[in-house]
């Protein structure tokens, strides 16, 4: 068994506290092969999200549009979406060679395993969950498949009465909902309805699309391949996490001295030091690197309106299973090089942060401030303990802070008085007849 510091036990009697600990099931996978395998009930999956988490931002946890399983599907708001799932359901019958009835029985046939994925009791009766899989796992597979449609030929293939793609609001809400921890269906569910429906594009290269729609860079098929060939994947959730493990390089958590969770410097603070932000256009959104040379590189982050629900959502899925916590150390990464305004000027100047809906600077800031709180963990689990370590080591050096004060010196005497020709022909002159002038003083006529 892993030993637990004592900071990891603090950590593990607050998640119990609020109700987290309770919320999942720990027991072990059983092994079998790729292709037929489906997670018995006995599988650790965690679907509620505790309480407090709640309280704090309702909507990033909670379906605004369209409740996916069991946990929400009661709820009044979601019951108008009902009807359209159902003519997705029909769309999708269309496409494929097969009838409903097929879908069905194959459902009915996984419907004791499918219900072991959710701990609270589930009021249905086989018939009703397995409708309820069928259903809602063809709404899922649909909404994507029109997606993938509607933005690679720029309309509706299926004409103007699909209200969804007709009002765009209502699709990107959609499109949120999808990835809430507590409005989830097993992957195993979607995989086997899909591939039995033996349409294009294959399994494989519509969740590398999705991947790609939900992340917007530094997603490769042969990542997004290898991910899927994992026996272990429970949701969508889960897949795009374990995908954002996958691309990013496996690096020692441990180290001999244990080094803080925080940068002792901000971004502004830590340029100042001799620090060179540069944006890594080609890396996975995840990957950050620092060089001998003092170059951090740091992968373009979009944030948008739906950037808070993407991360909360994440984390908890980070804190309630047995993951590896990147999304919580680059929250807590992330929070420490935005302190200020200044700092977050400084990101998105450079363009590592593509601010497009969220506001101001100081926005940005509380926005990393907020994710933050919720991102505590086990020092010996933090991905960025070694970068953090360099760049904290690199930045206390007074060689580089002097090298890098002149620079900003340079840079903004280069600014001020050197901006044209002729500023600079005018200190130029203004040198000379100095200097003539301190000659003439010396030697009097």
């Amino acid at each position: 068994m892993e030993r637990e510091t004592s900071m990891s036990k603090k950590f593990r009697r607050k998640e119990e506290e609020t109700g987290v600990v309770s919320a999942f099931l720990t027991r072990k996978l059983s092994s079998r092969g790729n292709d037929t395998y489906n997670p018995s009930p006995s599988t650790s999956i965690f679907y509620g999200i505790p309480m407090k988490l709640h309280k704090v931002n309702e909507e990033a946890y909670t379906p605004q549009v369209v409740a996916i399983g069991p946990l929400h599907r009661t709820k009044r708001h979601l019951q108008p979406m009902q009807p359209r799932k159902d003519r997705y359901l029909n769309y999708f019958v269309e496409r494929t060679k097969y009838d409903r009835n097929r879908y069905f029985k194959m459902v009915k046939e996984q419907e004791q395993n499918a219900r072991g994925y959710y701990q609270d009791d589930i009021n249905l009766n086989p018939d009703e969950f397995s409708n309820l899989l069928l259903v809602d796992g063809i709404f899922i597979i649909e909404f994507f498949l029109r997606m993938r449609s509607h933005k690679q030929a720029g309309v509706d293939d299926y004409g103007n009465g699909d209200e969804i793609f007709k009002k765009h609001i209502l699709r990107d809400d959609i499109f949120i909902d999808l990835i809430l921890l507590e409005n989830q269906l097993p992957f195993f569910v979607l995989r086997d309805l899909y591939k039995s429906s033996e349409l294009d594009p294959s399994w494989e290269h519509l969740m590398f699309w999705i991947a790609r729609e939900y992340f917007k860079r530094g997603v490769s098929f042969e990542k997004t391949r290898e991910t899927l060939e994992r026996n272990d994947i429970w949701h969508l959730v889960d897949f795009l996490h374990s995908l954002c493990v996958a691309t990013v390089p496996k690096k020692k958590l441990h180290s001999e001295v244990q080094p803080n969770i925080e940068l002792s410097r901000s971004a502004t603070e830590l340029r100042e030091a001799g620090v060179h932000f540069v944006m890594a256009a080609a890396k996975y959104p995840f990957d950050l690197s620092f060089t001998d040379d003092g170059l951090l590189e740091i992968p373009s982050m979009l944030i948008d309106r739906w950037t808070e629900y993407f991360f909360r959502n994440f984390i908890a899925h980070e804190h309630c299973v047995h993951r590896d916590k990147i999304i919580s150390s680059y929250i807590i990464l992330m929070s420490s090089l935005l302190k200020t305004p200044k700092d977050a000027d400084l990101l998105v100047q450079l363009k590592i942060i593509d601010n497009q809906s969220l506001g101001t600077s100081e926005d940005l800031c509380s926005l990393f401030r907020r994710l933050y709180r919720r991102s505590m963990m086990d020092k010996s689990e933090f991905y960025y303990a070694a970068l953090c370590e360099d760049l904290n080591n690199y930045s206390e050096e007074y060689w580089h802070q002097w090298k890098a004060a002149l620079h900003i010196w340079e840079e903004r005497l280069r600014h001020n008085y050197f901006g044209s020709l002729w500023s600079i022909i005018s200190v130029i002159a203004g040198f000379i007849l100095l200097v003539l002038a301190i000659i003439q003083a010396m030697n009097p006529v």
